[in-house]
């Protein structure tokens, strides 16, 4: 009993400050300026797709070069972390810009405003997140609450072990 008194607590307190992190303006900012992201790779996604399919042949050639490079870098980016997603659109967007068959490719496609738009969105991200994780200082008590949680779990652990080595009755400590 005395140990599940110092777990529950130990639980709470860490919990307490993922829920604090997560329900912050800042938090909701990232969130929405994240969603900007994905719908902006949506829509290039489509665009490009859709030229493949019905574009001049030239331009479906070029379309089909950046799609590719695109599906490299971006395939199953929403399930991503922001981290991966920001250097992910980061890597795509360097190659489109300094790769020559991709600079030519996205001129002839008039991707231009999507490119600077995308840009635009990933570093505002980029900067905002810096900005959340420099400014949330509760960040810098998540290794010492899990440490102080992992202690008093290993705690309980190491009584009920030894309390089913001499118990009578081993079955409740059996599940």
């Amino acid at each position: 009993v005395y140990r599940r008194r110092v777990l529950k607590p130990a639980a709470v307190d860490l919990e307490n400050v993922f829920i604090d992190s997560t329900g912050t303006e800042m938090t909701r900012e990232l969130r929405l300026l994240d969603t900007e992201r994905l719908i902006v790779l949506a829509a290039m996604k489509l665009l490009l797709k859709s030229l493949v399919k019905g574009g001049k042949d030239d331009i479906a050639a070029m379309a089909a070069r950046l799609l590719n490079n695109f599906l490299q870098h971006c395939k199953s980016i929403s399930k991503m972390g922001y981290q991966n997603k920001t250097a992910l659109i980061r890597s795509m967007l360097k190659d489109w810009t300094t790769l020559p068959a991709l600079m030519e490719a996205s001129k002839v496609v008039f991707l231009r405003n999507e490119v600077e738009d995308l840009t635009e969105k990933n570093t505002l991200f980029a900067e905002k997140f810096f900005e959340n994780a420099i400014s949330n200082k509760r960040n810098a008590e998540i290794p010492l609450k899990k440490a102080k949680l992992k202690e008093a779990y290993d705690t309980l652990i190491d009584i009920t072990v030894s309390f089913s080595k001499v118990a009578a009755d081993k079955q409740p400590y059996l599940n």
